[in-house]
């Protein structure tokens, strides 16, 4: 049988213990165990730096430079405060005339239309956009100016070209036109679409095969009214007003470009509460 099966009756060569080691020969595993510290413990540098930064931008702003020693940086920050709370007063004291005019034709031609409100909401547009665009446009055009004021005063020169600060550096103008227009006609857009809203709801509480009596229109009238007058109480609403940082900085911008003493630009942010993480992150960036 052993002959059959070729049995190797030679001794068994002994297998290595995988487990023994020689004493002088280096642990391997170990060794892959340092390096894997050592990169987590380099990690975890990195990811404290981060915190670092993050804290030290936070807590202690970036050295400033010597203009920004001298600024009044809360000077500054009332001045856009101001400016914005003045248009902010102006666009919602016009989008009230505007609302008016639009209650008032609307319960007009309610009663000539015999009551058919439906029909009188398809084919009403409230009037005062290009009013509105010619007001915002005034009130934007004076923001980029300042913009431009105070290029020049910093830079302690009155450039020929900017001597009259009452004229819009070229470009401005259609940048300012375009702000105006699209304000203007957003915000009489949202007023038609809650007033239509509320006239609409409230006269489906009627029979839809009957005119609208005296008092039923009565009834329809002043909820669309209250729904416009609701949407004007809502400073939300009205947040049109941060227009004004971005022209004044419009004005900054366009007026540096065609002065021939500036090099170059720094982001300055305002930082208070309200500055967000990305002028946090822009803040002494150059250009």
């Amino acid at each position: 049988l052993a002959e059959d099966l070729k049995v190797d009756n030679k001794p068994a060569t002994p297998v290595p213990d995988k487990t023994v080691q020689d004493k002088d020969e280096p642990d391997k595993a170990e060794e892959n165990t340092e390096e894997e510290n050592e990169i987590e413990e380099e990690e975890k540098e990195k990811e404290a730096d981060k915190d670092t930064e993050t804290d030290v931008f936070a807590d202690k702003p970036r050295a400033l430079n010597k203009y920004e020693e001298k600024a009044n940086f809360e000077q500054i920050e009332k001045d856009f405060d101001n400016q914005s709370d003045n248009f902010k007063i102006i666009l919602k004291s016009e989008l009230s005339k505007i609302l008016d005019k639009y209650i008032f034709e609307l319960r007009k031609r309610t009663i000539t239309d015999n009551g058919d409100i439906y029909n009188v909401l398809l084919n009403l547009e409230p009037e005062g956009v290009k009013e509105l665009e010619n007001i915002l446009t005034g009130l934007i055009k004076k923001s980029v100016l300042k913009g431009q004021e105070q290029v020049n005063t910093e830079m302690k020169t009155k450039t020929e070209k900017f001597a009259d600060t009452e004229k819009l550096a070229a470009g401005a103008y259609a940048w300012v036109k375009n702000n105006a227009k699209r304000i203007a006609e957003n915000k009489i857009a949202d007023i038609k679409k809650r007033v239509a809203g509320a006239a609409t709801t409230e006269a489906s509480f009627y029979p839809l095969n009957k005119p609208l009596d005296t008092q039923q229109k009565n009834v329809v009238i002043a909820a669309a009214r209250a729904a416009g007058l609701d949407y004007l109480d809502n400073d939300n609403n009205l947040d049109a007003s941060s227009i004004v940082p971005l022209a004044v900085n419009m004005g900054r911008k366009i007026a540096a470009e065609n002065n021939s003493e500036v090099i170059g630009f720094l982001y300055s942010a305002v930082m208070d509460d309200r500055t967000t993480d990305i002028c946090r992150k822009l803040d002494g960036q150059t250009r």
